[in-house]
């Protein structure tokens, strides 16, 4: 076992879902003004309040919050300074962009040029764009934003954001029926958080981020931007993300251009592409649900070192996971479920002579048999160019990739104790049947190999119950495990919903050209919950499989105190590395000790560098499965356990040699000989020749064969009392011809 450590050395570490990236700062505030278009207002004093939201604006020094009443406001909005618009509580204002009413926009409906504003509960409307501009630390939050109209040809988004928009937090809104994006987020664009907002029937995409200094030209022609200028590090999460694309460029999440970037926790149903990364490096995916779109991940145009893990990605039309280009190829995939995805569950397109494989290992791939049809499995397909042993072979316990199995493996019992040993390997061949409470048969199969291991048979699909599994005995075989007549074991299938299982804890990336990291915990998502005071059943209703293995191993029950210790686990404190360099691809199984856990954990280190400056270290914890029934067998004691067998030629003959160890029931021995291996052999002893071994010990025997000259092949064989008998051989020999010489030398011819 290598043992490894983390040495910190210039890190900025982000703990998604406990400290999440790019919230706003939160803004001082002074005097609230109030605006009220309902009753008497007053623009010029604002007394008793301002009439219009602009009025307000306009009136407002740093930090002063605005509440806005129910209503509705048709103006065009632009702040200007640091400043709070909120919703009167209670209400949900409309700010409407068609000014005049003649049902065609007239502007943007809220222009931000300012830094640290804060927008929140407003339903946003009938604009060329719902709320747009430039900005940093700001806040847009628990809005409605729909039907912004692209009079203009560049326009028509929920939220655009173009320039430097840095460490913003757009949250919790719903935004819908733009004619353009949901949200793009257009420029050097950095640590902002898309998070808990509900992003659906948008024309184009439901999230565009990345950067161009001709952002038109990129969104349409995709030319090549400035390389000097990427979005970074941004996290968006925590969405709802479904039917967008009504008019182009039908993507759920879009990246161009941008990198260091967080997807986590986002369901994603709907468009042409779920997910699609255009020239964008070293992005993670994690614990998404990407289903319904025609293809659920795409990777092009030289995105590298992308990191998949966790997601659930299902029930795509053409493919889970596309790698369209030979850029994209320094991908890593694993960790994650695939099932029922329509050609295939991953497709790697740039295949070819000196290509390395995609790392797809220790996935789910719908079955335990793993995918076809260029693996042995009946899961989802894989192509070419896709390393996927060793993959995941227990089935998820809940979720859209779950399924009710039932495993048997048959070994070769060696010593005969009833238990599977050391040694002992699987056995390929038996019959293994199952049967339902009533003895009624559901199915049977023949033993095989599974990944790389003999002797399985994988029963999938099986409705929740009582079964027996049985095998079918073979001759010269004695059933020891379990011993019965007939070799059944009782089994129950039931569905409980989610429960222990094999999985990831955590994730990190290390970007060593910027010397930092980010960590993330996979499977753990604690957005909106109080973390002070959290109600232990709302928490573990947020644990993944993984995570609920190491509850049931706690000292103490109790998922606050595996939150609050989650640093047991930390990588920072088990893994070193030169942050100069980043890691090497390697796995390790490190034990973890600490006073919360009963036991010694033994966690799984995956470790892997990428071609484009990133790299990655997964921890992960290997528990529960489907239940698994062994059965083993013996094979039958012969009547003769034989020591030795061999021919001497000799001069004239050949003497025929063995020796038994034991003799059991033995009557006696037969010898046959033939003048090729496989026969025909002839019997060349007269009568049988007499046992003289018994059950204790064995004897040594000799007979003498004068076959003639030749290659000759022998074959023993020993007869029980019963009259069955066994065949021992063939043994090899060759006889040499005699050369005899002259009786009297010739008489020469003389010299005359």
């Amino acid at each position: 076992m290598k043992a490894i450590r983390i040495a910190l050395t210039g890190l900025l570490l982000v703990l998604v879902g406990l400290a999440p990236l790019g919230r706003a700062t939160p803004v001082a505030r002074a005097a609230t003004l109030v605006v009220d278009n309902t009753c008497i207002c007053d623009d010029s004093s604002g007394l008793p309040a301002y009439c219009t939201i602009q009025a307000a604006v306009d009136a407002a020094v740093l930090y002063d919050t605005i509440t806005v009443a129910g209503g509705t406001y048709a103006e065009l909005v632009t702040i200007d300074k640091s400043l709070t618009l909120t919703a009167a509580p209670g209400t949900s204002p409309i700010i409407d962009g068609d000014v005049d009413g003649d049902t065609v926009p007239d502007g943007t409906v809220i222009t931000i040029a300012a830094d640290e504003v804060a927008i929140q509960g407003f339903e946003i409307r009938n604009g060329y764009n719902g709320i747009a501009g430039e900005t940093s630390t700001s806040a847009i939050t628990f809005n409605v934003i729909h039907d912004n109209q692209n009079v203009t040809g560049s326009d028509g988004v929920g939220i655009l954001l173009q320039g430097a928009n840095n460490q913003n937090a757009i949250a919790d809104n719903v935004i819908f029926n733009n004619d353009r994006q949901g949200i793009l987020l257009w420029g050097d664009s950095d640590e902002n958080a898309i998070e808990g907002n509900e992003i659906y029937n948008n024309g184009q995409q439901g999230v565009l981020l990345g950067f161009s200094d001709d952002p038109k030209a990129s969104m349409y022609t995709f030319c090549v931007p400035d390389e000097t200028q990427i979005a970074n590090d941004n996290l968006i999460g925590n969405n709802v993300i479904y039917d967008n694309g009504l008019e182009e460029a039908a993507y759920g999440v879009q990246l161009w251009k941008a990198d260091g970037s967080i997807i986590e926790f986002n369901e994603i149903f709907g468009h042409e592409k779920g997910i699609y990364l255009t020239v964008s490096d070293g992005n993670a995916i994690y614990d998404n649900d990407v289903y319904g779109n025609s293809y659920g991940v795409a990777l092009d145009s030289g995105s590298a070192d992308t990191y998949l893990a966790g997601n659930i990605i299902h029930d795509n039309g053409i493919s889970g996971l596309s790698i369209l280009d030979l850029g994209s190829v320094s991908t890593l995939v694993n960790f994650n479920q695939f099932c029922r995805n329509g050609e295939y569950g991953l497709q790697q397109l740039a295949q070819g002579k000196g290509i390395p494989a995609v790392d797809a290992t220790y996935n789910w791939w719908g079955s335990a048999s793993g995918p076809g049809p260029v693996g042995p499995g009946t899961g989802d397909h894989v192509t070419a160019g896709v390393e996927f042993w060793p993959w995941d072979n227990s089935p998820p316990t809940d979720g859209p990739c779950h399924i009710n199995s039932v495993h048997a493996q048959k070994y070769e019992d060696l010593d005969g104790d009833g238990a599977r040993g050391e040694g002992e390997s699987g056995l390929n061949g038996w019959t293994i049947t199952l049967y339902d409470a009533e003895w009624n048969e559901v199915t049977s199969d023949t033993t095989h190999t599974v990944g790389q291991e003999p002797g399985w048979v994988l029963f999938e699909d099986v409705a929740p119950g009582d079964y027996f599994v049985c095998e079918t005995p073979q001759d010269g075989w004695i059933n020891t495990d379990p011993g019965s007549d007939p070799p059944c074991k009782p089994v129950t299938v039931t569905d409980d919903g989610r429960g222990p299982g094999s999985g990831p804890l955590f994730a990190f990336i290390d970007h060593p050209g910027a010397h930092e990291f980010r960590l993330s915990y996979l499977g753990l998502n604690l957005r909106g919950l109080d973390l002070d005071d959290p109600d232990d059943e709302e928490l573990i209703s947020r644990l993944s499989e993984p995570w609920l293995c190491l509850l049931g191993q706690l000292v103490v029950a109790d998922p606050d105190l595996l939150i609050e210790e989650a640093g047991a686990l930390d990588p920072r404190y088990l893994i070193e590395w030169d942050v100069s360099e980043g890691f090497d691809d390697g796995l390790y199984y490190l034990p973890v000790e600490s006073d919360i856990f009963q036991c010694t954990i033994q966690l799984g280190v995956k470790t892997w560098r990428g071609s484009a400056g990133y790299s990655t270290a997964t921890g992960f914890i290997e528990c529960g499965g489907a239940p698994t029934v062994l059965f083993g067998n013996q094979e039958e004691p012969t009547a003769v356990s034989l020591a030795s067998f061999t021919a001497q030629a000799n001069a004239a003959d050949v003497t025929v040699a063995w020796e038994t160890g034991t003799e059991v029931d033995n009557a006696g021995f037969n010898l046959y000989r033939a003048t090729a291996p496989d026969g025909p052999y002839a019997q060349i002893n007269d009568a049988l020749i007499a046992a003289k071994g018994d059950a204790v010990s064995g004897a040594s025997y000799s007979f003498t064969d004068t076959p003639g000259p030749g290659t000759f092949f022998y074959k023993l064989e020993d007869v029980e009392y019963t009259g069955a008998s066994t065949l021992h051989g063939p043994i090899q020999v060759t006889v040499a011809a005699l050369v005899r010489r002259p009786l009297r030398r010739p008489t020469l011819p003389s010299g005359e």
